[in-house]
């Protein structure tokens, strides 16, 4: 499995690796301090879930959201996002179009996002999409 982690924080990007690692021993994580970074990996079109956080120097999150979901290459990559930003209802709605999981940051709650991964990882599977495409 392929995880991609988009977060400005070394330290943050580093902890979410290993809690992602823990869902199984072939997990391989690629990280992007910034966004055009994430859709550069994205764009390789070998992810299977793409961890994202939504505020990030630079690019706009909402923005990158729909570029990953109107790029052929990026469309069928689930994507969760993760934030300390207190959402609007409609920005939380405007996330949800594009992902398919927002996590709080402040708590993080690690079981709850891990189920959640793989729940999204399994629904991928069970739609019968490869989930590795090269």
């Amino acid at each position: 499995m392929n995880v991609l982690i988009a977060d400005d924080h070394p330290l943050v990007r580093d902890a979410l690796a290993r809690t992602v690692q823990q869902l199984a021993a072939d997990v391989q994580v690629r990280e992007a301090g910034d966004l055009d970074g994430l859709l550069r990996l994205a764009a390789q079109g070998d992810a299977d879930l793409a961890l994202v956080d939504l505020n990030m120097p630079g690019k706009n999150g909402f923005q990158v959201l729909a570029d990953l979901k109107a790029n052929e290459r990026t469309r069928l990559i689930p994507v969760a996002v993760y934030t300390a930003r207190d959402l609007l209802p409609e920005e939380e709605a405007r996330i949800r179009r594009h992902a398919g999981k927002v996590f709080l940051k402040n708590p993080l709650e690690p079981n709850r996002m891990l189920s959640d991964i793989a729940e999204m990882l399994a629904a991928k599977r069970a739609a019968g999409r490869s989930l590795i495409v090269r």
